[in-house]
Formats: structure tokens, sequence, C-alpha cells
């Protein structure tokens, strides 16, 4: 009986300390990131995906929601980005019709995932590490400075709802209960929310061999497997359907450039840019647009030290995790595989970095430092994870209100790199939207002379001559920005436009309709057209326009009208 009592005491002892580690964590994340609450403004792209999205605005619109390209309904069928992640768009549209086009409302939503995966990261932990190390895990994560990004930053949820549903999944998948329905289903949210996840069963493979000691190859493993391929299986034919090709990362950051040079600049920018802000939360860089970082040619000497440690490192990790099933091993492993689809080495982007794509791989950083720390006396270990919460809460703290406006990302964008032609295109945006037109000219001109491809620069600029009456101005920056972009349905539209004021109905009918080829439900381009047609004489030919334009933007300040034109129109 006393034994009994003993261990019904330890059990209810436990318990205690697991809650006041949830809570504590909460507590610490909402601290550490709400200054981020207070934010009333989208940017970068949180303007394309979120504020200008066609499909956010009402009910009738979720099916072609879920059944869109991440990037399409702002840039049309020719978006260089093709990507599918519904799961992360319907939590958009549901933050969107619960609290309305709120950015604290988006950032509330950033934060509660944030906080989720802290105590998922926690519980998932506590089983095969214990109490103590599983807490300073997740408290480092809770507040990590290079997390900032993925957390502050709206756009980077779609990192905080991936590993939330991988994390589901690797609980709901736990050898000794697996809950194979539950697993599955989390796969399938986090497939739908980012393409990384499709590494997932790998990861389940390694973490059951060295985490659990469980050979996957098992009968009531293999299951398991088999469910998961099943899953990605269908998720690859379902995104084939809706985009129609395979992956595509926009623009080659590496273009025309050899491997070589690709494997030694990703060596070194990963040790500079990636791990030294990670353990140090210093030099974290918000733009690492060319020519901040040139590329490593064969005589870079620091690049082919960063490769050869890289190696020797993967090396190692591979052969421990293979003979003994080393736990550190595995982790290093863990942090390299999920930092694969976004390190130009195998997969193209159109991008060297960024923060936020540490989001998932930082868990790898997080379980290490908190095993080297749990080694230390109990006072040395307690103060020295006291003492590097307090500096990363600093530093995240400072870090978040960069995310909180254009103007604050661009200053400190440049501030880091003043070479970088898209901030300072960004920053020529918000002089234009706060009326300052020729300060923004000058702006536009400065980010072309850097980057004379800049397409969404000679738009804008377009946009300005435009306000100013300068039609023929306009004119010339629309074609060049075509020139570079031919498939931007918003730059053939206000082509369109310039058309009509130039008094040429023709050129404007025939841009109005390639915006519609591009972007079927650009709702401007239907009304411009069909306007220009029922002026023009052809009331049979612009009711088709109107009609669609009423189903695509049926709260439109203009809809009322067009539906009281339309039952009075005779064809």
């Amino acid at each position: 009986m006393k034994i009994f009592n003993i261990f019904t005491t330890l059990a209810h002892s436990l318990k205690r300390v697991t809650w006041t580690g949830i809570l504590s964590l909460v507590l610490l994340t909402g601290i550490v990131y709400s200054n981020t609450l207070g934010v009333s403004a989208f940017i970068r792209d949180d303007c394309y995906i979120i504020e200008a999205n066609p499909f956010l605005g009402r009910w009738s619109a979720l099916p072609r929601l879920l059944t869109t390209g991440y990037w399409e309904a702002s840039m049309g069928s020719a978006a260089p980005v093709k990507e599918y992640r519904p799961a992360l768009m319907l939590t958009y549209f549901l933050n969107c019709r619960i609290f309305g086009l709120s950015p604290r409302a988006f950032h509330l939503g950033n934060l509660l995932l944030q906080i989720l995966n802290t105590i998922l990261l926690f519980i998932l932990l506590r089983r095969s590490y214990g109490v103590e190390p599983a807490f300073t895990a997740a408290a480092l994560f809770a507040i990590l400075p290079v997390h900032s990004e993925a957390v502050a930053y709206i756009s980077g949820r779609s990192e905080l709802l991936v590993l939330f549903f991988m994390l589901l999944s690797w609980k709901a998948l736990d050898p000794q209960k697996p809950r194979l329905a539950w697993g599955l289903a989390s796969f399938a949210f986090a497939l739908l929310s980012k393409e990384q996840a499709i590494l997932f069963p790998i990861f389940l493979a390694a973490a059951d061999a060295c985490l659990y000691r469980v050979p996957f190859h098992l009968p009531p493993r293999r299951r398991v497997y088999f469910g998961l391929a099943g899953v990605a299986g269908l998720y690859l034919l379902l995104r084939q359907a809706v985009l129609g090709h395979g992956l595509q990362a926009g623009r080659d950051y590496f273009s025309g450039a050899g491997y070589l040079t690709r494997l030694l600049t990703m060596s070194r920018f990963y040790f500079e840019h990636y791990l030294v802000p990670m353990v140090t939360g210093l030099r974290i860089q918000f733009d690492y647009a060319r020519p901040l970082i040139p590329d490593s040619t064969p005589a870079d000497a620091a690049a082919w030290l960063c490769l050869a440690c890289w190696t020797a490192l993967l090396a190692y990790s591979l052969c421990r995790a293979w003979k003994t099933r080393s736990r550190t091993a595995f982790w290093f492993l863990t942090a390299v595989l999920f930092l694969l689809p976004t390190g130009n080495l195998i997969l193209k982007l159109d991008t060297l970095g960024a923060d936020r794509f540490l989001y998932t791989s930082s868990v790898s950083f997080c379980v290490l430092a908190a095993l080297a720390v749990s080694r230390l006396r109990p006072l040395f270990r307690r103060t020295a994870v006291c003492a590097v919460l307090a500096w990363y809460s600093f530093i995240s703290v400072k870090l978040n209100p960069v995310w909180a406006f254009q103007e604050s990302f661009c200053k400190a964008a440049l501030a880091g790199n003043p070479y970088s032609a898209k901030s300072i295109a960004q920053l020529g945006y918000e002089l234009w939207h706060k009326g300052e037109l020729e300060p923004a000219i000058r702006q536009y001109d400065r980010a072309l002379r850097l980057a004379p491809d800049l397409t969404t620069a000679y738009y804008n600029l377009g946009s300005i001559y435009m306000e100013k009456g300068d039609l023929e101005r306009a004119k010339l920056n629309f074609q060049k920005a075509l020139q570079y972009d031919p498939t931007d349905p918003d730059t053939w539209t206000c082509l369109g436009v310039v058309a009509e004021r130039l008094a040429r109905p023709d050129v404007a009918g025939r841009c109005y309709t390639r915006a519609i080829e591009l972007q079927d439900f650009n709702a401007t381009a239907r009304y411009n057209l069909a306007h220009l047609l029922l002026m023009g004489g052809h009331p049979a030919l612009a009711r088709p326009h109107f009609e669609q334009f009423l189903r695509v933007a049926p709260d439109d300040p203009k809809a009322p009208a067009v539906r009281k034109l339309l039952a009075g129109l005779k064809v």
C-alpha cells in the first residue's frame, strides 16, 4: 500500500510539473510576442496573399480558394512560383470571416500557433528526455530570435502550420499507442500547409530507429508507413491536378552559376547567416538579395572550410545514426533534412535564404542545446538557461516590430543590405501611399538602377504616372514591366486603362482580354472590358463579362449599378 501511495504521489507531482511547465511556456511565448498584436498593417507578401486576395471575402468563394494555387489568386495562372497550400489558405479564410481583414487578428493566429507548437514540442520531448530537458528545449524554441520572421510576419504562418501538423502526426503515430487515422489526417493537413511536409515519413522512420529503438519495418509500423505513402501519393496527384505541373519555385537565384558555386556559397551562407544568428541571436539579416552576399568561387578558402566542416559533420552523423542509433546524430540529420527544400542544392529557389526557413530545423538546435546544458551542475545549468532565455527574449522583442509596417521593414532591411533593389522599391511604395509621389519616383529610379529587370518597380512607376496624369510615361513603364514579365494580369489591366484614356479602345480591349486570359477572376478587367464593349455598341458581348464580374466581386461598390444595368439591358 505504501509503495502504491509513493507512486501515486510521484504521478501527481509529475503532472503538476508538466502543467506548470506548460503554463510557463504559454506565458513566456505570449510575453515575448505580445508586441506583434498591435500591428495594424499588412506588409510584403501579406498584401498579395491576404489583403488583395479576392477569395477571402465570402463563403461562396471558398471552393475556388481551396482549388487555386497559393500565388495564383494574386498573380494569375502564370504565377512564377507554383505552390499549393489550401490548409494554410483556409486558416486565412477563417481569420477573415470571423474577425474581418484585421492584421491584429492574423497576428494573434500566428501567436496561438507558436504557443501550440511549443506545448506540443514539450509534450513530445518529455517522453524521451524527461521534464527539465524537454522544458529547456521548448522554452528555447518558444523565443528563439530567428523565429521572429515566422511568428511576427503573417505570411510566415506556413512554417508554423506545417510544423504544428507534423508534431500532431508524430504524437498520433507514437509506436506504443499509434492512432493511425489521426496521424494520417494530420500528415495530410501538413502537406496541404507547406510542401516540405513530404519529408515527414523520413523523419518518423529515423525517430523510430534512434529515439524509440523501434525498427520501422516491423508489421505494426509498416501499416503506418504504407498509410503515409498513400497520403503522400494522393497529395501529389491533387497538387498536379490543381497546378497542372510539378514544382516551380520562381527564377533560379544561381541562374548561370555552376553547381560547385552553388554548393560553396550555401555552405558559407549556412554558417555565417544561419548557424551564427541562431546560436547568438546576433547578425540577423532581413534581406539577402544580391549583391550583398557574393557567390563563392573555388578560390574562397572560407567557403571550402565551411563545406569541409559540414561534410564531416554529415558523414559522422550518418555513421553514428546507422551504427549506434545516436540521438544526437538524429537531431543533426533532422536539421539537415528539413533544410534541404530551401537550400538551393536540390530545388532551385528565387532567394538565397530567409530566417523563416530555419523554423522547423531549429527544433534540432533547441534539443541539442538543452541536452548540452543538462550535463552541467544544477546551479550552473539553471543560471545558464535563465541567462540565455533572457538574452533571446530581449533580442526577439526588439526584432518583432521590424515586421509591423512596410516602412520599418524596409529601413531595417536596407540598414543591413543597402543594395537591395526590392527593399528600395518597397520603400518607394510606402512613400507613394503616403502621397509623396516625387520621393517615391526617386526611390523607384534608384531601385531600377540596381535591378533593371525589377518589374514591380516599373508597374508602380506606371501607376504613379497614371495618377499624375502623365499617360505616356505610364504607358512606357507598363510596357517595360511587360517586357520582363508578360504574364502579369494587373499590368495588362493598367495598360488597358491607359489605352482607354488615350482614346485607343481597340488596344484597351486587347489588354483587358489578355488580363482575363491570365486571371479569369480579375474583376477590374472584367468590368472594364464589359463597359468598353457596352460603350462600343456590343451589349451582347458585354453581358457575360458583367455577369462574371458579379460572380467574382458581388460586394464591389459597382455591383448594384451593374445588377440594375443588366436588368434593363436588352440584347
